[in-house]
């Protein structure tokens, strides 16, 4: 059951796009190009509010793996 809540994240090439490949993705936040500086307009509301969103994502599932161990 655990894989498959995280399989979003392991299959989201996306978000971890090299450089090359962001240029598929133009309206993801990715992280490479925020890393590396090679884009320099992220900070605006809308991808504020896709970073809290994965955040919350990630830790609903931490919180709900440390809940039920099993």
């Amino acid at each position: 059951m655990r894989i498959s809540i995280l399989e979003p994240l392991r299959e989201n090439k996306n978000i971890a796009a090299n450089f090359d490949e962001a240029i598929d993705y133009p309206k993801v936040l990715n992280r490479n190009l925020i890393l590396h500086g090679r884009l320099l307009n992220y900070v605006n509301e809308k991808n504020s509010y896709k970073a809290i969103s994965l955040l919350n994502f990630i830790g609903t599932v931490v919180y709900d793996i440390q809940k039920n161990p099993t």
